[in-house]
């Protein structure tokens, strides 16, 4: 009877082998199908995005093409000039009437107390332009550094 154990025992064995591999594979077949799920959902969110990057790349090449419109459209305008229709309407209505000149008795202090504009600069180097003030002092720094005598003020 022994034989018949024996043979019970592999016929356990075996089916119990089985049966974890069986497992095994189930458990990886899982494994990849939880994978394949992750790449779908990751491909389904990637071609969303890229339909949205899509239509923003069309709205900006319709916004290209209007501006390259426009752009066409002015430059045929000023090739062509000003027509004389064009300055009759741009050029201001005459006036019916002029206004009539205010007049304000006007203190000798208040006067004084607004600022007459002036075309004068604040300083006398302010006055000359910026390359004349750098050849100044570039060669006042020269003849410093050469022999100790600056050249006279231009």
């Amino acid at each position: 009877m022994v034989k018949g154990d024996d043979q019970t025992d592999e016929v356990t064995a075996l089916l119990r082998r089985s049966a974890d591999e069986e497992r095994r594979l189930l458990k990886r077949e899982r494994r990849a199908e939880r994978e394949l799920d992750e790449r779908r959902e990751l491909l389904a969110r990637d071609q969303e995005r890229l339909k949205r990057a899509q239509a923003r790349l069309e709205r900006r090449r319709a916004g290209v093409t209007e501006a390259e419109t426009a752009l066409r459209e002015r430059q045929s305008a000023r090739a062509t000039g000003p027509a004389a229709t064009a300055v009759e309407e741009t050029s201001s209505p005459p006036m019916e009437s002029a206004p009539e000149p205010v007049t304000r008795s006007v203190t000798k202090s208040a006067t004084k107390s607004v600022a007459k504009p002036t075309t004068k600069p604040a300083t006398k180097s302010a006055a000359k332009p910026v390359a004349a003030r750098r050849r100044k002092a570039a060669t006042t720094s020269k003849a410093a550094a050469g022999n100790g005598v600056a050249l006279a003020d231009a």
